[in-house]
């Protein structure tokens, strides 16, 4: 498979135009880069599932960008720390980000659980990232819930709601969360009202 590759475009009328292609430094053919993308302002977030940063294997990415005038320049690469990794956790499945964090969807991690999932915070501090403690479900994490799969920050950046479409048989859950500092808790969680896989 290819390395992957991001793309920006500047809309002029109804037209958008190509402005710049980019690939980060290292990365490798299968990589898939460009899984997920995120943007806000002038900064952009881009993600690899498979990038390998060695044992226990492909454990992802995720790299930050600036964009200056028409171009993108790489910045920073995100990833979970070693003791965090297990051998295709799928960091990078989704990205999320605001003025204040960005958000690593990890959907198949197994820190909380059998392919659990789990959301790893940076918090942003002008043009550098603080790595804060990964998002888990309250209570044990439910084998194969796919946490982390979706995830989405209000306007204001007091609330985050990250998705678990795998929970309960693929009935799904979403966990309603609250900002409060450097510290992520769970407010509560919705479920269907008429679960079931038909």
């Amino acid at each position: 498979g290819g390395a992957g590759s991001v793309y920006l475009f500047e809309s002029s009328g109804s037209v958008w135009n190509e402005q710049h292609k980019v690939s980060p430094f290292g990365i490798n053919p299968g990589d898939g880069f460009g899984q997920d993308v995120a943007m806000h302002g002038d900064t952009v977030v881009a993600t690899s599932i498979n990038h390998y940063n060695g044992t226990p294997g492909y454990t992802g990415a995720a790299w930050t960008f600036k964009i200056n005038a028409d171009t993108l320049q790489e910045m920073d690469k995100l990833t979970m720390e070693s003791f965090e990794w297990s051998f295709n956790d799928n960091f990078g499945f989704t990205v999320e980000m605001d003025g204040q964090h960005v958000l690593v969807g990890a959907s198949r991690s197994n820190l909380s659980g059998v392919e659990a999932g789990a959301v790893i915070p940076w918090r942003v501090n002008g043009g550098s990232y603080s790595r804060l403690h990964a998002i888990v479900p309250d209570s044990t994490g439910a084998a194969y819930a796919s946490f982390g799969a979706a995830i989405g920050i209000a306007p204001g950046g007091d609330r985050i709601v990250i998705g678990a479409y795998g929970f309960n048989s693929l009935n799904g859950i979403v966990h309603d969360m609250k900002v409060l500092g450097d510290a992520i808790i769970e407010r509560t969680t919705i479920e269907s009202e008429q679960p079931g896989n038909s």
